[in-house]
């Protein structure tokens, strides 16, 4: 039995209670929370110890690990203190909200020995594990673009912006889908609700070889949306992650060129839409949550490193910095330097 703590229980950390009591090898034996009521109704429900200081778990020496779902503000500070007393980490999005911490922390779970994990969700969902095989086999073709949208009405957050709430998840999404880094961005958006907060924000952002990818980003939309589409020169796919029962469709379209394209005479040189069959695939349904807490409990007893770890998330914020620049300069381009740190 992996024994763990939580710390926030607010909006997304009731999810993990609930997995974590459904997951054989794992225990919870406490949940923290600066309102202590959530913290009573998880007692009340789940058998787990309510406290208002999270000292409380980091001092405990049974304790193997510690789930933080705070605000992301204060994640750095609550991950390493984690790691001094000893404590395996698995912390919700975004890793960190600057490079300089991530650096530390990264250094201070080597040195350590202890896993630090990050939040992705996605990279556990089956359909984007399914979208990574298509890109994988070359079933799309060559890569021309991707864009998404995910967007609704709330919830309203005080610590960071649309993006680094959002966009987030579809930048991970591309990342790992398409195994590529990208080498500059531009983001621009407006701060309608709170000043100094972008509540909704329009992100590119550009990829070796032409690649693009197109976010829009807000808290401010009528409707729930949560749509990513890659268009390759093959065939084009949509992951649609609302619609759980067929969260992917296959588009057999494309553009055909034909003729002589140097030099085109009349007639010589057409382009023609071919238009075929969508195809819906049989997805897995599993939930991302508990696929997660699973990686995350199988690299503490058998000595793995995470698929999502510190690195990736590093990787993630360097992404998030630049873009952070760009919103900040009205959409100036900003180039993402590569980072060559190494666990």
């Amino acid at each position: 039995m992996v024994k763990l703590g939580i710390i926030g229980c607010g909006r997304w950390g009731p999810n993990y209670v609930r997995v974590l009591n459904e997951l054989p090898e794992a225990e919870l034996i406490y949940c923290c929370d600066l309102d202590i009521d959530k913290c009573k109704n998880i007692s009340e429900t789940y058998n787990v110890k309510p406290v208002l200081d999270y000292h409380k778990i980091l001092n405990d020496k049974a304790i193997d690990g510690v789930l933080i779902a705070t605000p992301a503000t204060t994640h750095y500070k609550l991950i390493r203190e984690s790691l001094e007393h000893n404590k395996n980490v698995l912390v919700e999005k975004p890793f960190v909200t600057c490079i300089k911490d991530g650096i530390e922390i990264i250094k201070l779970a080597k040195e350590k020995n202890k896993k630090v994990m990050v939040g992705h969700i996605f990279e556990y969902n089956p359909a984007v594990e399914y979208l990574r095989e298509l890109v994988n086999k070359n079933k799309l073709g060559k890569m021309y673009y991707a864009y998404s949208t995910r967007m609704g009405l709330g919830p309203i957050r005080k610590d960071v912006n649309a993006m680094w709430d959002l966009a987030i998840h579809d930048i991970t999404i591309f990342q790992y889908v398409f195994k590529k880094n990208p080498i500059g961005v531009i983001a621009q958006g407006e701060d309608y609700l709170q000043k100094g907060i972008e509540d909704v924000v329009f992100l590119t952002l550009y990829y070796p070889n032409k690649v693009k990818m197109n976010i829009n980003a807000s808290w401010l939309g009528p409707l729930k949306i949560r749509e990513t589409t890659f268009v390759g020169d093959k065939k084009m796919v949509v992951f649609n992650d609302i619609n759980k029962s067929e969260p992917i469709k296959i588009f057999d379209k494309g553009v055909i060129k034909s003729g002589n394209q140097v030099c085109p005479d009349f007639g010589e040189f057409q382009i023609s839409i071919r238009d075929g069959d969508i195809i819906i695939p049989k997805v897995p349904i599993k939930e991302p949550l508990k696929e997660e807490c699973k990686h995350f409990l199988d690299c503490l007893i058998n000595d793995k490193q995470p698929k999502t770890d510190a690195l990736e998330g590093l990787l993630i914020t360097n992404i998030l910095e630049s873009a952070q620049k760009s919103l900040k300069s009205n959409g100036k381009y900003i180039e993402i330097k590569s980072l060559d740190y190494k666990l």
